[in-house]
């Protein structure tokens, strides 16, 4: 011990003393140092030596920072004077930190020193940040809870589930948008308030009950009401939340408005109705135009042959009543079914909607719309690739329309008699030097026989048999395609799919 009693005491008594003190201060598991008021470390304890190296006459300046002039933040000649400091030092470069406490020790013959006793906190500091910086996610966390939770267009609803009432403990903005209730009305409700009638609440009660027994969240659709009694159709997601002894405490239900998605849907299956109508229409247009034909050709030849036994009635002088009777009936009847056929042609060739110039991409994005969620649940994926510089035509979109359902209805078709999931790619592009535009619809289907491929486009040739075609969809198409001047060409491998070229002339008004 004597060798860490490094003044140059000016008597025995000094000596003593610091050899007295020593020996109590060398049992203290912390640091202790005795610092005279040049400085000078007059005593280190093995704890210091141990946790900072030898002193060897250093002053203290030098020895704890490795300084040469007085530090700017030493405290010596207040502790000196007799006012204790309690302060934090970190030890450069370790970085453990150290809770000092200064505090004022005379000798014998009165002489102050500052008495040092050195704390190692460094661990209880690391864990104080680490806590601070927990408790600063945590607050971050909850901010942004609070924030999502009051920003979400969703109603979020927390429901006290005990007892049986589904009380209302809480809830955001977005159910007070989406019900009409302010947040101060709707708190301390039973949530029987936003069903449409009892037995829906009952229903829906039981259904989250029998899913929160069985450890799952609870999803349906639901119709709630709002405050101004208007129904309306709802998603419904409520997630139950248990304590640690697994006694359901909350519920929490997420509520989402899908009106206007399943009004743009019932206006997708209305659209999908009228296309399927017009196409429906248009094979009878075409089935008419044909009987028609055949009607006219064989009437051609009975009313010429009428006109003959006339001219020879006429030559033999024959008067015969009931003859001349018979004939005028015949050509009354004859003249009756050209006019209804007549009638019929009229009718079915006229042409409601006005050609104008239209965007040849919009008409297959809308047409792709209408069937894309159901050939995705059929395992059908429809890939559109609209590259093509120039897409405006000239013509009726609602047939061209037609001529594009026609053409991804054969597609599925084909990959359906595959049997397995399939893709429809939907492709236009611009040829160079060419004032034409080219639409592709190519299937991964079981592909067209070579024999079949020249009939494809006649009228009634079908390859999927009487009970699923009529044969009249790509006659129809390929009618309406040569109308807008353009053209549709077939290319296929059996068991590999189809390719339908469509090539129709742009820029033409």
């Amino acid at each position: 011990m004597r060798d860490r009693l490094t003044m140059q005491a000016s008597d025995d008594i000094t000596k003593n003393w610091l050899s007295s003190i020593g020996a109590i201060f060398d049992l203290a598991e912390f640091a202790i140092a005795i610092i005279d008021s040049e400085f000078r470390i007059v005593y280190s304890n093995a704890v210091l030596e141990k946790t900072f190296g030898k002193v060897s006459g250093k002053r203290c300046l030098e020895y704890f920072n490795g300084r040469k002039d007085e530090c700017p933040w030493c405290n010596l000649k207040k502790v000196c004077a007799g006012e204790s400091q309690k302060w934090e030092w970190s030890k450069a470069p370790t970085g453990r930190v150290f809770e000092i406490l200064d505090s004022l020790i005379k000798d014998p013959s009165g002489r102050a020193y500052k008495l040092s006793l050195f704390y190692d906190v460094t661990g209880r500091k690391k864990t104080e940040i680490e806590l601070a910086n927990a408790a600063n996610r945590y607050r971050d966390s909850c901010e942004l809870l609070e924030q999502t939770f009051a920003s979400l267009q969703e109603a979020v609803i927390i429901v006290d589930p005990s007892g049986g009432t589904r009380r209302i403990l809480d809830c955001n903005a977005g159910a007070e948008k989406m019900f009409g209730y302010s947040r101060d009305e709707l708190i301390g409700q039973e949530t029987l308030l936003l069903h449409v009638d009892y037995q829906k609440f009952k229903n829906f009660s039981d259904g989250a009950a029998a899913s929160f027994a069985a450890g799952r969240s609870y999803e349906t659709h639901s119709w709630m009401k709002r405050k101004n009694g208007e129904i309306f159709p709802t998603e419904h997601f409520v997630r139950p939340m248990f304590d640690a002894s697994g006694k359901l405490q909350k519920n929490v239900s997420v509520i989402r408005d899908v009106t206007e998605r399943e009004r743009a849907e019932e206006d997708r299956r209305r659209m999908q109705d009228q296309v399927h109508q017009a196409s429906k229409l248009a094979a009878i247009g075409t089935l008419v135009a044909g009987v028609a034909h055949e009607i006219n050709n064989p009437l051609t030849v009975i009313r010429g042959n009428l006109d003959v036994l006339g001219d020879i009635v006429s030559r033999l002088g024959i008067q015969d009543k009931n003859l001349k009777q018979f004939l005028s009936i015949q050509e009354s009847a004859i003249e009756q079914i050209s006019g209804i056929l007549k009638g019929l042609l009229d009718h079915v060739r006229r042409d409601p909607e006005e050609s104008r110039a239209f965007d040849v991409h919009e008409a297959v994005q809308d047409t792709v719309a209408l069937v894309n969620i159901i050939y995705r649940k059929q395992n059908v994926r429809i890939v559109m690739n609209l590259r093509a510089r120039n897409s405006r035509v000239f013509g009726a979109i609602g047939k061209m329309q037609q001529v594009i359902m026609n053409l991804l209805v054969n597609a599925k078709e084909a990959i359906e008699e595959r049997r397995g999931a399939g893709e429809i790619f939907v492709e236009t592009l611009s040829p160079p030097d060419s004032n034409e535009m080219v639409l592709l619809v190519r299937d991964t289907g079981c592909g067209i026989a070579p024999e079949n491929l020249e009939k494809i486009f006649g009228f009634f040739f079908t390859t999927k048999g009487s009970a699923k075609g009529t044969g009249l969809g790509l006659s129809i198409s390929n009618s309406i395609i040569q109308g807008m001047g353009g053209r549709i060409e077939v290319s296929s491998e059996v068991g590999r799919g189809t390719t339908f070229t469509v090539r129709l002339p742009v820029g033409a008004e």
